[in-house]
């Protein structure tokens, strides 16, 4: 590979992730060999969208994010996801921030993102642009961090914030009318675990889910209380 040590690094990392996507890894592998920059970037777009896609259908799957973005008001009319490769019908501005509304990412990663995609752009049209070494590893740099970042989001609800929302009580709501969905949604679902576990002793933890979906918009408030009844009809 003719680029520097660190950009080989970054890319044997982001190989490390994407062992499931073999084929267009050693496509890029080959064009960062010979030195084909502009495909290059291309080929490195695409990795970074699968590892999206990928973790977007582990997550939540892609029936519960079809719902989600009709909750945030996003998703384009007619538009049908049976696997996960139907999520290239979104086009990647779009995607990417969905994405960060739900949580994916914080926006710092959004707007490197954005950088990626409008840089991918510019190689993929024709322009007077021209693409160097250079160009290549930093793109590089920047799809390893962004797939790490999307590779490692835990979306489960932690111990800390579930103490955190009973201490407040009522004080919770503007916490929760700012989490990401996928959060609140992990809320909601870690309660009525504890619910089913408890029995009759819960009235807590009842006045804790209702709040957390009371907390959110109307179209989520449907969603989030389908998810609790889904989850305390569960065996």
């Amino acid at each position: 590979m003719e680029t520097g040590s660190e950009a080989q690094a970054d890319f044997e990392k982001i190989k490390n992730i994407c062992a499931d996507y073999e084929i267009m890894c050693g496509d890029l592998a080959r064009c960062l060999e010979h030195g084909v920059h502009s495909a290059a970037i291309i080929l490195c777009w695409k990795v970074v969208m699968h590892v999206l896609y990928k973790k977007i259908d582990r997550v939540v799957g892609v029936r519960r994010f079809s719902v989600m973005m009709d909750c945030l008001d996003s998703k384009p009319a007619r538009l049908h996801f049976s696997s996960w490769s139907d999520l290239n019908k979104v086009k990647d501005y779009q995607m990417i921030s969905i994405c960060h509304r739900l949580g994916f990412y914080d926006q710092n990663v959004e707007r490197m993102l954005n950088s990626m995609l409008d840089q991918r752009n510019s190689v993929a049209h024709v322009t007077e642009r021209e693409s160097k070494r250079a160009n290549v590893e930093a793109f590089i740099s920047d799809a390893r961090q962004s797939i790490d970042t999307v590779h490692e989001r835990e979306f489960r609800a932690s111990t800390d914030t579930m103490d955190r929302m009973r201490r407040a009580g009522k004080g919770a709501r503007l916490e929760l009318q700012n989490m990401p969905l996928i959060t609140v949604e992990s809320c909601i679902r870690e309660l009525a675990v504890q619910i089913r576990s408890d029995g009759q002793n819960c009235q807590e933890l009842v006045s804790l889910a209702k709040m957390c979906v009371e907390a959110r918009s109307e179209k989520e408030r449907v969603y989030l209380a389908d998810a609790l009844v889904e989850e305390l009809s569960s065996a």
